[in-house]
């Protein structure tokens, strides 16, 4: 996959993404994880809610994931957060 589309809108130098109480990636890390998982799973989004305050927008998604056939339904909270230019310096998701 082509990311750089994707890094435009990211401050790649600073970006975190948290995943749990104990998983952290740098932007490097997240995309090598995006590109492994994407070519085998079919992925789709539906949005139910979406919040803007200060830096950080708030997400409240449903996510599809099949993989192999199998799929898994998850009810999530994105969090994302920005910096003064308005790129994206953090991912924080709660499932």
């Amino acid at each position: 996959a082509d990311w750089d589309e994707l890094a435009g809108l990211v401050d790649p130098a600073v970006f975190v993404r948290i995943a749990g109480p104990t998983k952290r990636f740098g932007w490097d890390e997240h995309i090598a994880q995006l590109t492994a998982w994407a070519p085998h799973a079919d992925f789709e989004t539906t949005v139910l809610d979406l919040a803007e305050t200060g830096d950080c927008a708030f997400v409240r998604l449903v996510e599809r994931n099949t993989v192999a056939g199998v799929q898994r339904v998850v009810n999530a909270l994105s969090v994302y957060g920005f910096d003064g230019a308005g790129r994206i310096v953090s991912l924080q998701t709660y499932r």
